[in-house]
């Protein structure tokens, strides 16, 4: 089933055709909905530039910009994730370091276990990534 091709204004958006029913749609006051469609899968790069180049060009004077859908979910999710990930891994570390100080009352068994699952966590990304810029 093909996505509709209707909806897209301004025209100089990439991948959109304008049609029957595009333009903005005002809600009240302060709100205005745009709905644009194009042709290109959810997770591919083109909806993806079309998603950035709406955040970066789509400006008006005191109104803010959203962008949904799966697309823009998709990258505010990884976007999220990537933000996220460093605290997480600070907290996994601190609260072994902790636990295992407390439980073996030592502070050089608990800094060794630390270090080496920075260690086994740096090499497993490294040879993630490693494969992964091969893969392409």
């Amino acid at each position: 089933m093909s996505p509709p091709t209707r909806g897209c204004t301004p025209a100089g958006w990439p991948g959109c055709r304008g049609g029957a029913g595009s333009g903005v749609q005002l809600t009240g006051t302060s709100i205005a909905v745009l709905r644009a469609y194009t042709p290109y899968a959810d997770s591919s790069n083109q909806a993806e530039s079309t998603v950035r180049y709406v955040r970066a060009h789509d400006r008006v004077d005191g109104a803010q910009v959203m962008v949904t859908g799966n697309t823009a979910f998709d990258m505010d999710y990884v976007q999220y994730m990537l933000d996220q990930t460093p605290w997480a891994v600070v907290y996994v570390m601190v609260t072994t370091f902790l636990l295992l100080m407390l439980l073996l009352r030592s502070v050089v068994l608990p800094l060794k276990a630390v270090l080496m699952n920075l260690l086994s966590l740096s090499a497993s990304f490294g040879r993630w990534s490693s494969s992964s810029s091969r893969a392409t």
